[in-house]
C-alpha cells in the first residue's frame, strides 16, 4: 500500500494499526513507526483508536476536521497516560498523570524531561482550548496546528518508552 501511495502522491501511509499522515521520511522512521509498533499491544487499543481517528480527520483537510484532529490527538495522549499510570482509561488529567507517572518512575523525571513535558502539556491544552472541539473554539484548527499536535504527541509517547 505504501508503495502505491507514494506512486500516486497520496499523503497517507499505512502504519501498524492505522493510516498516518505522510511526513518527512525521518519523522516516519524515527518517531511514528517505533511508537506505532509499541502501541500495537492490545492494551493500547483506546490510544490507537483515537490516533487513527485523528489521522483520518487530519486527512480530510477541512477546518472542522483539523479541529477534530487536534481534539482526538490530545484524547489519545490522555488515554496513553491513563493506561500507563492507572492501567485503564477513565480518570486523570494530563498534567496530574505526568506528575504521578514521574513519581512512579513510569515517565522520565529529570529536570529536562520535566520542563519539556510541562511545556508540551501547556501547548497542547492551549491549542485544544482555542482550536479543538472539546471546548467552544475561538477559531477553527488549521493544518499546521493539527500536524504539530500529532507530532508532539508522538514524541511525547516515544519519550515515555
Amino acid at each position: 500500500f505504501n508503495d502505491i501511495s507514494n506512486q500516486f502522491g497520496l499523503n497517507v501511509l499505512l502504519g501498524e494499526n492505522c493510516f498516518v499522515i505522510k511526513q518527512d521520511e525521518r519523522i516516519i522512521e524515527d518517531i511514528y513507526k517505533p511508537v506505532l509498533s509499541y502501541l500495537s499491544d492490545s492494551k493500547w487499543l483506546p490510544v490507537n483508536r483515537d490516533l487513527a481517528e485523528a489521522n483520518k480527520a487530519y486527512l480530510k483537510a477541512t477546518d472542522e476536521d483539523y479541529s477534530r484532529s487536534i481534539t482526538l490527538t490530545i484524547s489519545a495522549l490522555q488515554a496513553f497516560l491513563q493506561i500507563l499510570v492507572k492501567g485503564t482509561t477513565g480518570k486523570g488529567d494530563i498534567g496530574d498523570l505526568i506528575k504521578e507517572g514521574q513519581k512512579l518512575s513510569l515517565i522520565p523525571s529529570d529536570a529536562f524531561s520535566t520542563k519539556i513535558l510541562k511545556d508540551i502539556e501547556a501547548t497542547l491544552m492551549r491549542e485544544r482550548q482555542s482550536k479543538g472541539d472539546a471546548h467552544p473554539k475561538e477559531v477553527y484548527g488549521d493544518e499546521k496546528t493539527a500536524r504539530l499536535a500529532l507530532n508532539i504527541s508522538m514524541i511525547f509517547i516515544q519519550h515515555c518508552f
